[in-house]
């Protein structure tokens, strides 16, 4: 074989060639494999989670969205994107689903608070779940573990030669300020 790559440069340079390529793709594709397994892991983790604050949060926008509604306040686009959190995941749009249901529920908010007829009870309930909503949302911006994670797989995807390998993967979401 030493005989082959001596009399043969053109080949052994191809080989070579070959396999640093193999190599570099290979590599990337593994350390991709590990950052998105971390903001999988950090997304779902038991403590701290961002899918649990997700679904906290839907469950407040769901609370929001059923006064409005039974106080004749068009809700059908607020219901829309709350449904969409379900289907949120950190590299399926959980970023845009949270600022959709977030502008949305301002507005039925605001319309809400708007209202003179609202008993105190109702008025509490709504002051109530959408300070809940604002809460959690600053709570999914301070998740440091999960936007760390998902800054870095961000990152990586960008970077070269990883950019080169990684078309069609989705960013993660990142909950920022």
């Amino acid at each position: 074989m030493k005989k082959f790559f001596k009399y043969n440069v053109p080949a052994a340079v191809a080989a070579l060639a070959v396999i640093i390529v193999l190599s570099v793709f290979l590599g990337i594709g593994r350390t991709l494999g590990t950052y998105k397994g971390r903001v999988e892991r950090a997304f779902t983790s038991a403590d701290n989670s961002a899918a649990s604050d997700l679904k906290i949060y839907k469950s407040f926008a769901e609370q929001l969205c059923a006064i409005a509604k039974a106080n004749g306040c068009d809700t059908k686009k607020l219901e829309d994107a709350v449904n969409g959190i379900d289907s949120a995941d950190p590299f399926g749009g959980a970023d845009a689903a949270l600022s959709d249901v977030s502008v949305l529920s301002a507005v039925v908010y605001a319309e809400l608070s708007a209202k003179k007829e609202l008993d105190g009870q109702t008025a509490n309930t709504v002051k109530s779940d959408y300070y809940e909503m604002t809460s959690t949302v600053i709570r999914l911006q301070k998740n440091e573990s999960y936007n760390k994670a998902a800054a870095k797989y961000n990152k990586a995807i960008r970077s070269f030669p990883a950019n080169l390998f990684s078309l069609g993967k989705k960013e993660a979401a990142v909950f920022d300020r």
